[in-house]
């Protein structure tokens, strides 16, 4: 079965379930919290800076690998840069 766009497969959205408290609901953020999470979750550029974090900083984009994506110089990623002394799963910026 193919969808509008054809037989395409994004990143994986459904591995993983999210429960939120009740008490988000009574914040004043609380329409922002779900915007966001829309984002993060369920657009290409949120799963984009989920995965990689942002461009030029984490990552960069490269014709060497499938998929386009390199850890920049110094940031570690499962076989990217191995003896790379930050790693991108525990990066803070």
């Amino acid at each position: 079965m193919e969808g509008p766009a054809g037989k395409v497969v994004r990143g994986s959205n459904t591995n993983s379930g999210m429960i939120l408290n009740a008490s988000l609901a009574e914040r004043d953020d609380f329409l922002a919290v779900l915007q966001f999470i829309d984002w993060l979750y369920y657009s290409d550029e949120g799963t984009e800076f989920a995965h990689w974090g942002i461009e030029g900083e984490t990552f960069e984009y490269t014709d060497e690998y499938v998929g386009g994506y390199k850890p920049v110089d110094g940031i570690r990623f499962e076989r990217f840069n191995a003896g790379a002394e930050e790693s991108l799963q525990n990066y803070q910026a």
